[in-house]
């Protein structure tokens, strides 16, 4: 016989299946009941791996994975451990016979501060250090370019490139600046 989710282990005088029945040779004189046994068998279930979206505002199916376990057993699907997301706490599930059982988890997006160091410059008078969060893998922004007196703004330290996107850390920017050759003039008086 077949059973879904079980391997047929034998054939039994009892109904708890614990005594097996043995063939005799020649055909009993008496009607004989007895009880198929079965094992949990090994059958697949699904994890499926879920990363938030930049925007926040969903979770795109990133990894799905076939796993086997016995049929009837309780499973804790593991999770992984993504470079900028958060892993979700496991869950533990009973496995289908029918395969049908799938754990989804969803990862969340990690935020990290880009901070943008003026160096002994300046935003309009302001001097503090312009502090931004972004989730990681997002468009890194640069803010204008901040003023010094008697110098002139180079570049971004390490070098900013447009269209950067933001690392699993946090990140500091520091302008690089150049000193502006002075004009005066010297009168002779003689």
């Amino acid at each position: 016989p077949t059973r879904r989710g079980y391997d047929f282990a034998g054939w039994y005088i009892d109904a708890l299946c614990t005594i097996p029945y043995e063939f005799p040779t020649t055909m009993p004189n008496e009607d004989t009941l007895v009880y198929a046994g079965w094992t949990p068998a090994s059958v697949y279930y699904t994890i499926e791996h879920y990363t938030q979206d930049i925007g926040g505002k969903g979770y795109t199916l990133y990894e799905r994975e076939k796993i086997t376990a016995l049929n009837g057993a309780f499973v804790t699907g593991l999770v992984k451990d993504y470079e900028g997301f958060t892993a979700p706490s496991t869950q533990t599930v009973t496995i289908a016979a029918d395969g049908s059982t799938v754990v989804n988890y969803q990862y969340t997006r990690n935020s990290y501060k880009v901070t943008w160091k003026p160096a002994g410059g300046n935003w309009n008078s302001d001097t503090n250090d312009k502090v931004v969060e972004h989730k990681y893998g997002a468009e890194i922004q640069a803010p204008e370019k901040p003023d010094r007196d008697n110098y002139e703004f180079v570049e971004w330290n390490p070098t900013y490139t447009a269209g950067s996107t933001m690392p699993a850390n946090d990140v500091t920017y520091t302008a690089q600046w150049r000193e502006i050759a002075q004009t005066y003039t010297i009168t002779y008086n003689v």
